[in-house]
């Protein structure tokens, strides 16, 4: 909450708390293909509204860099 403070953004710590758990991160498994020895898998998140990009860039929850869904 003091980061998120100390940035200027004005909302309460329930809308915080309601903006981060609309956040969901997918995970796509692929088949292996031949001669592979694991199986590929793609992380992406759900579209996000620009007060979710700033709160998680405040809380640095995206430096794992995702794709964007949707």
């Amino acid at each position: 909450m003091r980061r998120v403070r100390q940035t200027e953004i004005d909302i309460s710590l329930k809308r915080i708390l309601t903006e981060l758990d609309a956040i969901r991160e997918v995970v796509n498994f692929y088949h292996r293909k031949r001669r592979q020895k694991i199986e590929r898998k793609q992380a992406v998140l759900t579209k996000t509204s620009e007060i979710q990009q700033q709160l998680m860039k405040i809380l640095k929850l995206n430096e794992k860099e995702y794709r964007i869904l949707g």
